[in-house]
This record gives structure tokens, C-alpha cells and sequence, in this order.
């Protein structure tokens, strides 16, 4: 579900830096992935994961561990990404 998120939001995002009509070409500098990592959200508390990724906050050093969205997002940014974005 993650991924999917990020793979839409970056689909549309070129789309806009793209589009040949130039009716929404736009310069995007940045994607801010929101959040890295797992953290407290004053309504979920730590229950809410949505981070890339994953805080083992039970084991009392907070060991982090790669969700399958942070290998998707780190081949996107290589640019094996890309045939994602073009489907």
C-alpha cells in the first residue's frame, strides 16, 4: 500500500513536468517522503506506522529495519524506479 502511495504521487508529478501540451508543465525540485521513519503521532501514539522504515521500539535500543516500500523507494531513486512510473 505504500508503495502504491509513493508510485502515484510520483506518477502524477512527472506527469506535471511532462506534459506536452505545457498546460501544467511546473518545475518540481523536491518529493519529501513523509515519514522515514516510524514515529509518535499524538493521535495514533505508536501504534500508526506509515514510515519507510520500521522502529522496533520494544526491543529498547529503537533497531530500525527496512520496510519493502524503503527498497522500492531506494531502486526508485537509482532509477531502476522507472518502469514502475511508466505502467
Amino acid at each position: 500500500m505504500r508503495t502504491n502511495y509513493h508510485n502515484d504521487h510520483l506518477q502524477v508529478l512527472n506527469h506535471a513536468m511532462t506534459d506536452i501540451t505545457k498546460k501544467y508543465c511546473v518545475k518540481i525540485k523536491r518529493y519529501f517522503a513523509w515519514s522515514l521513519v516510524d514515529n509518535y503521532e499524538w493521535a495514533g501514539g505508536y501504534k500508526t506506522r506509515f514510515g519507510l522504515m520500521y522502529v522496533d521500539y520494544k526491543d529498547g535500543h529503537l533497531a530500525r529495519y527496512p520496510k519493502e516500500s524503503a527498497t522500492w523507494f531506494a531502486k526508485f531513486l537509482m532509477g531502476d524506479g522507472q518502469r514502475e512510473l511508466e505502467e
